[in-house]
């Protein structure tokens, strides 16, 4: 006759084997692969901490806090010593010479010395030698008359447009008239024409805008480039409303079957005509 077992001995028999297989899971170590057994990293204030190969590489410390402490601290990891022989070159060398020599003597006391000149000039403002920063004034803010004088001459040189500023009473650095042109109008595109641009428009050579200008037909004004002769000289500068006045008092000696016909309909209908 076949015994049954009860609820109960079917729940022990389960808790047993279950206690059987937690103990064979503890006592058996699971096989790490070669490439992905960790290494284990001694920290100095005891720690030790386990990383991949990769990541391990060159670690010594278990954090961050540790590197500070261990590496930076007084005394230790420093990489460039100074002492008062050192501190002494370095006052005479900022006091007496920089500013007064043209001679690189930051340049070449570092040489001396061994040390990058980056780090002697950091010593020279712990040592109190070189204002920790000069004051730098902020420029002002560019005012509507200043960009209104940017807008009107944006095809000529930064050169020529800071005089032009400089004429109106209004000083403004290379560097600070080029970056308002970025931010402003550095992506727009130019409206006033060059000689070359406005022939392909009339569909005839260069020479002929040329002529007309030096007769006095077609009003331009110079860009104020560096081109020299060789290369074409300097190139012209011709306005929308001036081209506009031309074709209206000069029309008899304008040739439409070359002309390109849909810009000049843009041209004379644009507002403001």
């Amino acid at each position: 006759m076949i015994r049954v077992a009860q609820g109960e001995e079917l729940a022990e028999a389960a808790r047993i084997a279950r206690e059987k297989k937690d103990h064979l899971a503890r006592i058996r170590k699971p096989q790490i692969p070669a490439n992905k057994r960790q290494v284990a990293v001694h920290c100095p204030c005891g720690t030790v901490k386990y990383f991949a190969p990769s990541n391990a590489r060159g670690r010594k410390y278990c954090c961050q806090d540790c590197r500070v402490k261990y590496y930076h601290g007084p005394g230790r990891g420093q990489k460039y010593v100074f002492d008062d022989e050192i501190d002494a070159q370095i006052r005479d060398v900022y006091l007496n010479e920089v500013g007064k020599s043209k001679q690189p003597v930051v340049k070449l006391l570092a040489e001396k010395l061994g040390i990058p000149p980056w780090r002697i000039k950091r010593r020279a403002v712990v040592l109190d030698v070189v204002p920790v920063c000069r004051t730098r004034k902020k420029q002002p803010r560019w005012t509507d008359p200043e960009k209104d004088i940017v807008r009107d001459n944006i095809t000529f040189t930064i050169e020529n447009i800071r005089r032009k500023l400089a004429a109106a009473g209004f000083t403004r650095s290379i560097n600070a008239i080029k970056t308002h042109i970025t931010r402003t109008a550095g992506n727009k595109p130019r409206e006033n024409y060059s000689g070359n641009e406005l022939a392909k428009f009339f569909g005839l050579d260069p020479h002929s805008i040329s002529l007309w200008i030096r007769k006095g037909y077609l009003r331009a004004e110079r860009r104020g480039t560096h081109r020299t002769g060789a290369n074409g000289g300097d190139i012209w500068d011709i306005r929308p409303e001036d081209v506009r006045q031309f074709i209206i008092e000069h029309v008899e000696i304008l040739d439409f079957r070359k002309l390109d016909r849909w810009w000049l309909v843009e041209l004379l209908t644009r507002q403001g005509a």
